[in-house]
């Protein structure tokens, strides 16, 4: 799956055996912080309590924030 696939899935880009894992380790009670948006974003905030992503791309930004209704905190965080 390329980049998008990933956003479109609502998929983390990771190995399949870890996306497993959270699938069954992840629960509401969990507060994510992740460097960068995408599939894992949209993964995360459907079975977390709450998702902090820091992207520096307002490309992806824009695009996970047209699949979210509601979105988690997103904060758009500048290259240094």
């Amino acid at each position: 799956m390329k980049g998008e696939e990933h956003i479109k899935k609502r998929m983390p880009w990771l190995a399949k055996g870890a996306v497993d894992w959270l699938e069954n380790n992840l629960t509401k009670d969990f507060k994510i912080l992740e460097f960068g948006s995408g599939g894992s974003t949209l993964f995360f905030a459907e079975r977390c309590k709450e998702v902090i992503t820091i992207e520096n791309n307002k490309k992806f930004y824009d695009l996970i924030l047209d699949y979210i209704n509601e979105p988690p905190c997103l904060k758009r965080q500048g290259i240094l």
